[in-house]
């Protein structure tokens, strides 16, 4: 086994031994104070220094519970940072074919794209349902108005996706 790996397993051990001790300390109660209870009602010297004995011992054991945990904690957070970091040789390959081809597009590219789905499919055919039903002839220009605005900004999309494309053809092209 490795280092990390021996480190949790001798801290779950330390953990288990620490719960019985407080178990053990605290006279077979479930870690609730009952048995300290039952020491307090005696009345006796003897038994507040009992008591407080006790009360010093279970402080020692949580203590120590509280560092075996923390340092769990580290191992298991170290033991689990790598997961998803390995690459296979498929993945490295895929990846440097994609590179070849431009890697992935700028955010504006990809905003550019939905963008032009968005006018295609929803903006456009509304403006041009209210021309054609538009009640006056001001609402009518004024919706023919945001029409050409957005007929202009897909032509300008389209042209940014356009000049993308011919740059990765040509960058692809030059790579082989």
């Amino acid at each position: 086994m490795s280092k990390k790996t021996d480190s949790i397993y001798s801290s779950l051990d330390r953990l288990d031994e620490l719960v019985g001790g407080l178990k053990e300390v605290s006279g077979g109660a479930d870690c609730g104070n009952g048995a300290l209870q039952s020491e307090m009602t005696e009345g006796e010297a003897g038994g507040l220094q009992a008591q407080s004995s006790t009360l010093k011992k279970i402080d020692d054991i949580s203590f120590e519970m509280g560092i075996k945990l923390k340092e769990l904690r580290f191992w298991i957070d170290s033991l689990y940072s790598y997961n998803g970091k390995s690459t296979s040789y498929a993945k490295k390959n895929a990846s440097k074919e994609n590179g070849k081809k431009g890697g992935r597009p700028p955010k504006q590219i990809t905003q550019a794209k939905r963008r032009i789905l968005e006018l295609e499919n929803d903006v456009i055919p509304d403006l041009e349902s209210k021309i054609r039903l538009a009640v006056s002839a001001e609402d009518e220009e004024a919706f023919k108005a945001q029409l050409v605005g957005a007929q202009t900004e897909l032509a300008g999309c389209k042209k940014r996706v356009e000049e993308f494309r011919r740059t990765v053809t040509s960058v692809s092209a030059a790579n082989e």
